[in-house]
């Protein structure tokens, strides 16, 4: 599987709502998941998986907390 990361990292003390875009239509490839990572001042969101998140969704980014997505595609060209 061919994976793309985004990291987001946010300091205030509000959610945020991200919808991510991956720039691979010209190689081919297709989403098959996003996993989000999630470390924050939340008990127990200490790089805690969190449910994979569909291709155009938005994912709200918790307060004060850095999020790790690790997308995975499949097909195509490098």
């Amino acid at each position: 599987a061919r994976r793309r990361v985004a990291v987001y990292v946010k300091e205030a003390a509000t959610e945020a709502p991200v919808k991510l875009r991956f720039d691979v239509a010209g190689r081919g490839w297709k989403l098959r998941k996003v996993m989000p990572w999630v470390t924050s001042d939340r008990a127990g969101d200490e790089l805690k998986a969190y449910p994979p998140v569909a291709g155009d969704a938005a994912f709200v980014i918790p307060a004060r907390s850095m999020v790790t997505f690790v997308a995975e595609f499949a097909g195509g060209s490098r």
